[in-house]
């Protein structure tokens, strides 16, 4: 919100207040009605600065958009391989400079260096110098919690072959459902729902590739059991017809490495009960 916009609320609150003193009234049935998120409140973005065979560096942007309520985050720190402590830097939703804080820093080796198996790598764009895009799994914590991303349950050793089937979600809503295809391509989807309301919810869509070859694109489609509808989504393109619903990647999302994953995320509405689709369906490109 601007300044502008801050002077006309306090004037009309003012004028609102007058009106009640003078005629008095009764406060209308759920008004105002409750604000929902239109997309992650703080989060992390993460690219590749820059990489050689025995290091890897990486720029990382801690963002703080939250409105549901405005929070600072002041003792906040995050985990990429290692945990990098950024309490006593006020990160809040007070300007462009104010929202966020860029960290670069570089992991290197005396070795080789492959960083392909590190769980916090996964989702980073991988071209030197690009812009960072948002990445689930490096996690922010403010305190003790964690309120961004999703730890490993186990970070796989570097001999260890991928898994068909991994999901970084500990409590998915909805198995995963893997779509290979004749060139060994293939991925998979877990849906969960992060949040809910009312009448509506909030839900993340977790794809992975699970097979043994780089994808270059996905596809990931459901149908709702009860007449929920999206109003909005981000890193996805949304399309729905009644019940079925498809999203595809959005440019930045959309090349996967073996094992690496990307997530998406809406909002959506409900009128009496909800429930889970299943089932979820992937198909790489």
């Amino acid at each position: 919100m601007n300044e502008v916009a801050t002077d006309y609320n306090a004037g009309f609150t003012d004028a609102l207040a007058r009106l009640y003193k003078e005629y008095g009234g009764a406060p209308l049935t759920n008004f105002p009605p409750a604000e929902t998120p239109d997309g992650p409140e703080i989060y992390a973005q993460a690219s590749v600065n820059a990489t050689g065979p025995n290091f890897t560096e990486i720029k990382t942007l801690i963002v703080n958009h939250s409105a549901w309520p405005a929070r600072a985050l002041a003792d906040g720190t995050f985990r990429y391989y290692v945990t990098i402590d950024c309490s006593g830097q006020v990160i809040a939703p007070a300007g462009q400079s104010e929202s966020r804080r860029e960290v670069q820093f570089r992991i290197a080796s005396s070795g080789s260096w492959d960083p392909s198996n590190d769980w916090s790598y996964s989702g980073v764009s991988t071209t030197p110098g690009s812009t960072p895009v948002t990445v689930r799994n490096i996690t922010i914590h403010s305190g003790g919690a964690t309120i961004w991303g999703t730890a490993p349950g186990a970070e796989p050793s570097p001999s260890a072959s991928p898994s068909p089937s991994v999901s970084p979600s500990a409590s998915p809503s909805a198995s995963p459902s893997a779509s290979p295809s004749p060139t060994g391509r293939a991925c998979a989807a877990t849906y969960r729902v992060t949040n809910s309301w009312q009448d509506g919810f909030q839900a993340e869509v977790t794809v992975t590739n699970s097979g043994g070859t780089a994808i270059s694109g996905w596809t990931v489609s459901w149908a709702f059991p009860n007449g929920q509808t999206i109003t909005q989504v981000w890193n996805g393109t949304l399309s729905q017809s009644g019940a079925n619903v498809t999203v595809k990647n959005v440019g930045y999302n959309g090349a996967l490495a073996p094992d690496a994953s990307t997530a998406f995320g809406f909002t959506g509405g409900w009128s009496g009960a909800g429930g889970d689709p299943a089932p979820i369906t992937c198909t790489p490109a």
